[in-house]
């Protein structure tokens, strides 16, 4: 469940001298405070949404909303009271732009190490594999290497959801009579062909 909602911060305050009030007809110092909206998730600011500009006259007390008052007013006020939103606003883009870059970079690097463990294989390598059907995933692990093939023990479990693979990645899983030899050419057909997804070096 997502937690979200708005909430406003003032990012600005100050006075504006020398303008016309509406409500008392002088000439006078406004004081003006600026809110910025924005939107939260998990009460982490994640993008802003709007601005509120409030002023208050300090002859009268009169308070006004910025699209209220004449059109001086506004000129001076968009002249000398530009309230940017601050970067701390962004808080959850930014966090959303660095996960998502951190797991970019994660699987790019997963995949050169796959590859790189595909092309040298060592004793000890666990492939994960996915079944002729695509409807389960198990396990086989290398028990011995030679120059140019390798031989492996399966997984007698199997899982249907590749997330869950390490559930039945136990070496009491391994049985001694389920076992194939590859060349290290076959295993690489087979990683490209998609029937070894992964490699788990220890």
């Amino acid at each position: 469940m997502i937690i979200w909602g708005t909430r406003k911060k003032i990012i600005k305050k100050g006075r504006l001298h020398h303008v016309p009030c509406p409500d008392c007809d002088s000439k006078t110092t406004m004081h003006y405070e600026v809110f910025g909206r924005f939107v939260d998730v998990f009460w982490i600011p994640t993008f802003p949404i709007g601005r509120q500009k409030f002023l208050e006259c300090d002859t009268c007390g009169a308070m006004f909303r910025l699209k209220e008052l004449p059109k001086r007013v506004k000129d001076t006020f968009k002249t000398e009271a530009s309230a940017p939103y601050p970067i701390w606003f962004f808080s959850g883009l930014l966090l959303a732009i660095l996960m998502i870059s951190f797991l970019t970079y994660a699987v790019i690097k997963d995949d050169q190490n796959d590859q790189l463990y595909i092309n040298n294989p060592m004793v000890g390598d666990v492939y994960t594999i996915q079944f002729r059907t695509k409807t389960n995933y198990t396990t086989m692990k290398i028990t011995d290497v030679s120059v140019d093939s390798l031989q492996v023990i399966y997984n007698l479990e199997s899982s249907s959801k590749r997330s869950k693979i390490y559930t039945i990645d136990k070496p009491e899983n391994y049985a001694e009579f389920l076992r194939d030899k590859y060349s290290k050419k076959d295993i690489q057909e087979l990683y490209s062909e998609k029937f070894i997804l992964e490699v788990d070096r220890r």
